[in-house]
C-alpha cells in the first residue's frame, strides 16, 4: 500500500546490519527493542558520516513530556507516537523521506464497517471506530491486526511472568510496552491504560506485590477483550 517497500529488523543490531548491506531511503526506528534499543542504534548510525543525513523517524508508545527531546537528542528527525495514526505517520514520512526510486501507490478505497458486521459481533472493550481510524478505515487490515492481537496476547499473564524471569532486566517492561501500543492500535483503551500503568511501575522498580496487583488489573481489562475476539472468530468460522 502507498507504494512503500519495507524490510523489518527485530532489534537495533539487526537494523545496523541491514543498513550495511542495503541502501534505504529512511528508517522507522522503534525505540523499545531487545539487544539494542532504537536510541543506541541511532547514535551508532549518526556516528558514521554516511548516515548523518539518513532520515530516522522514532516510533514509540511513550508520548510524555521529555520523550520528544530524548528522541531528538539521540539524533532522530521526528517522533511518531503509538498507537500509530496511519495518516499522521504518512505525513511525517513524506516530510522527511524522499524515495530514490518512487513507486506508484495503489489506489485506496475506504471500507465501511457495515460491509462485514459479523466479524464485530461480540467484541468487548474495543472501540472499532477508533481502531479503523488508525488504519485509514482499511477493514481487511484491521481484521488482520485483531487476529494478530489475539494470537499475541491471549497468554499475556504467562508472557509477563516468563519475561520477568529473563536475564534481560527490561524484558517485562518491554513486553508491557508492546501490549500498550497494540491495545491502542485496535482501540482497546482500558487495556492500553492498564498496560501503561504497569509499564510505569516496572520502570520505577516497584515492589513485587505492587507489580502483581497491577498485572492482575491488566488481565481483568484484557480478558474480556480476548474472549470477545475469540467469540467473533467463532462466528466468522460458522458462516464461512
Amino acid at each position: 500500500m502507498n507504494g512503500i517497500s519495507v524490510e523489518v529488523a527485530n532489534d537495533g543490531q539487526e537494523a545496523l546490519e541491514l543498513l550495511d548491506k542495503e541502501a534505504f531511503d529512511g528508517v522507522l526506528m522503534d525505540c523499545q527493542m531487545p539487544v539494542m534499543d532504537g536510541y543506541t542504534a541511532t547514535r551508532k548510525l549518526r556516528a558514521q558520516e554516511r548516515y548523518k543525513d539518513l532520515p530516522i523517524l522514532a516510533m514509540t508508545a511513550n508520548a510524555m513530556a521529555g520523550d520528544r527531546e530524548k528522541v531528538m537528542d539521540a539524533g532522530m528527525n521526528e517522533h511518531i507516537a503509538k498507537p500509530i495514526n496511519v495518516n499522521e505517520m504518512f505525513h511525517s514520512m513524506a516530510r522527511w523521506i524522499t524515495p530514490a526510486e518512487p513507486r506508484q501507490a495503489t489506489e485506496y478505497k475506504s471500507v465501511k464497517i457495515e460491509q462485514n458486521p459479523l466479524f464485530f459481533d461480540g467484541l468487548v472493550g474495543i472501540d472499532t471506530g477508533q481502531g479503523l481510524n488508525s488504519v485509514k478505515n482499511d477493514l481487511k487490515l484491521y481484521q488482520k491486526i485483531l487476529v494478530a492481537f489475539y494470537d499475541e496476547w491471549k497468554g499475556a499473564s504467562e508472557k509477563f511472568h516468563t519475561a520477568s524471569k529473563s536475564s534481560d532486566p527490561d524484558a517485562s517492561m518491554r513486553m508491557v510496552h508492546n501490549l500498550k501500543s497494540n491495545a491502542g492500535t485496535i482501540g482497546a483503551s482500558r487495556v492500553q491504560k492498564a498496560a501503561e500503568e504497569l509499564e510505569s511501575a516496572c520502570k520505577r522498580h516497584e515492589a513485587d506485590e505492587i507489580i502483581d496487583s497491577m498485572l492482575q488489573q491488566l488481565i481483568v481489562e484484557l480478558s474480556p477483550v480476548i474472549k470477545g475476539l475469540d467469540h467473533s472468530f467463532q462466528i466468522q468460522k460458522d458462516v464461512t
